[in-house]
């Protein structure tokens, strides 16, 4: 089909009808397009912000960890100990990692979203 003919086709009544038709389906299409974007723009926002209050609260966690650790190490190897205070610190400690391991199991690592929020 040549340029002229298809110009000439487009320039009857059933080929503004066509135009407008491909128009109206392709301004749809955008739309729906739009809708769904938005969507998923939404709904890794919402897992984001899950995952990072539950990524602060196990690095808050993990923090009390390391500090606990430090304050066992610097306690046992200080020189004016008194004896059996070992187990205290020790205690001390593990008290200290359960109550982190509980805080870490109260805020889990979100699941992604089912089929990335598809």
């Amino acid at each position: 089909m040549s340029p002229k003919r298809i110009l000439r086709a487009a320039d009857t009544q059933t080929g503004h009808r066509i135009v407008a038709l491909l128009v109206l389906l392709s301004i749809f299409a955008v739309l729906l397009l739009t809708f769904q974007q938005q969507r998923q723009v939404e709904c890794n926002a919402r897992y984001n912000e899950r995952k990072a209050a539950a990524d602060q609260a196990r690095a808050e966690a993990y923090a009390e960890d390391k500090r606990a650790l430090e304050k066992m190490v610097r306690d046992l190897l200080e020189p004016n100990q008194p004896p059996g205070n070992g187990r205290k610190i020790l205690d001390e400690y593990l008290a200290t990692i359960a109550e982190s391991d509980r805080k870490r199991a109260e805020h889990p690592v979100p699941a992604p979203p089912p089929n990335l929020c598809r």
